[in-house]
């Protein structure tokens, strides 16, 4: 993702013209950086991010498989890197080789297993959920809907709106995956089952980019190089899954991380030999994995680790760098550099956005470049990068509230998910940008009548009066017209 600025001001989309990025950055990584350890070795564990800290949970400790349930975080610094770690609530109980996600003001945990064996650990069900305070510390856990099935060893991945359970380990190396539904309480729907994999992948590298959940590699009757991918449905249901390029190496216990719109897949194992590389996915234009370029290694091989992404920062942490051998308490951290695709043009027109989604400057018709997302009229059209994945997504704003396709996939979802009522007055004029330099866009208004801007300077999308958020008394004249930039 490119190199982030803190924006100043915003420009009003007006007259039904917006202007959107044609497609998802094309990323890279830096060198991978050592940054701050964690408390204690672990392996099995999960990690998992927010705009600010990042969090290690569960795990097993030592060589004899020593569940803990401490949970660990630490502050990004503006490089990049991380501050010291500390702890913060500990999970209801020990459990290792878990999920683990955010999703607005809550971190949640799924799955897991008390043990290392696999075959004779008892496999959890059980689904947890912690809000995350100011400070990046967490309040306590609460228990949320089960899965339908116990299940270890499976990554936990989400759109914004749904978390998927993808594979595992339930007694067999399943193909099954389960999706829930984010409340707009926080709570969780029932889980239920969706399509399932064409394979069963035990320890899968799993990420959402494009509209689809992909999976990579893991065990099956083998360790597997294939990959494949779904579309996710306007209802968070799968479409069947499709085969698509393998990974350059089979591997298994790797992790998967979405940034700046790629999927990478790093370290893992294959029969014992350890891998410290990592590898990237090449799309083409309608979200398939045609190939496989190499990125960047790692300083140390990992498997059993446990990896987050941040904006355009990825971070590992521990797992073992010798088969049979110790844990690793060590933290790597990579930044994303991106060729930016260049900024394409697009109408908003009754509830319809034709959009020049491949950026040829040609109307190539509905088939590829409408959305039709709804509005009514007097709506006025916004773009922005809701959710920090790097590929600019549609909204509306309306009378003070906020309509925003959060997870980009096209589908209005329902307010439980894409809606901010975050306040104004008749006259107002939304604005948007990253106050706050996180990668993410937040939302704003500018009043004419007193040349006033009210800024969510926390993207958190609650209005909290200006001693949180920022209130700018820039002045203006009734008839000024609001921009913004990276001056």
């Amino acid at each position: 993702m490119r190199a982030h600025s803190v924006t100043r001001i915003v420009i009003p989309l007006l007259l039904g013209l917006a202007f959107i990025t044609a497609a998802a950055e094309a990323a890279s990584l830096n060198a991978w950086q050592f940054t701050a350890p964690l408390p204690a070795a672990l392996a099995g564990h999960a990690m998992t991010a927010t705009t600010t800290h990042v969090y290690a949970l569960g795990g097993v400790a030592g060589t004899t498989c020593t569940l803990v349930d401490s949970v660990n975080v630490a502050p990004i610094l503006p490089d990049g890197s991380l501050g010291p770690w500390t702890a913060t609530t500990a999970l209801t109980f020990p459990r290792g080789f878990l999920g683990a996600v955010v999703v607005g003001k809550y971190l949640y945990v799924a799955g897991g297993a008390n043990g290392c064996g696999l075959v004779t650990a008892t496999k959890y069900a059980t689904v947890e959920r912690a809000e995350i305070l100011s400070d990046g510390t967490l309040g306590p856990w609460t228990a949320m809907a089960s899965l339908t099935n116990p299940r270890a060893h499976m990554p936990v991945v989400s759109d914004g709106i749904h978390l998927y359970a993808v594979g595992g380990y339930d007694g067999t190396r399943t193909n099954s995956v389960e999706m829930t539904t984010v409340l707009p309480d926080g709570s969780l729907a029932s889980w239920q089952a969706v399509a399932g994999m064409t394979v069963g992948r035990e320890a899968a590298a799993a990420s959402i980019a494009n509209g689809r959940l992909y999976a990579a590699g893991g065990l099956g009757a083998s360790t597997l190089a294939t990959t494949e991918g779904a579309v996710i449905q306007a209802d968070g249901t799968l479409a069947a899954w499709q085969g698509m390029a393998p990974l350059s190496v089979p591997r298994y216990q790797a992790i998967g991380a979405e940034v700046a719109g790629s999927f990478w897949v790093a370290g893992g194992n294959n029969e014992g030999t350890l891998f410290s590389t990592t590898e990237l996915a090449v799309f083409d234009a309608a979200g398939a994995i045609t190939g496989w370029t190499a990125g960047p290694q790692m300083n140390a091989a990992r498997t059993t680790h446990a990896g987050a992404v941040s904006g355009s920062r990825t971070f590992v942490s521990g797992g073992v760098s010798v088969s049979g051998g110790p844990p690793l308490a060590s933290v790597e951290f990579a930044s994303a550099v991106s060729a930016p695709m260049p900024t394409a043009v697009g109408i908003y027109r009754d509830g319809t956005w034709y959009l020049d989604k491949n950026a040829n400057g040609t109307w190539e018709g509905c088939g590829t470049e409408c959305v039709t997302w709804g509005g009514l009229a007097g709506d006025v059209p916004v773009v922005g990068d809701w959710n920090n994945l790097g590929s600019t997504k549609i909204g509306i704003y309306r009378n003070g509230t906020w309509y925003l396709d959060r997870n980009g996939n096209g589908f209005w979802d329902g307010c439980g998910a894409e809606c901010i009522a975050w306040g104004g007055l008749s006259g107002d004029v939304p604005v948007v940008g990253d106050w706050n330099n996180t990668g993410s866009t937040k939302v704003g208004i500018y009043r004419a009548s007193t040349g006033a801007w009210y800024l969510d300077t926390n993207g958190n999308g609650v209005w909290e009066e200006c001693s949180t958020d920022a209130c700018i008394l820039w002045g203006g004249a009734a008839k000024d017209t609001p921009v913004v930039g990276k001056w």
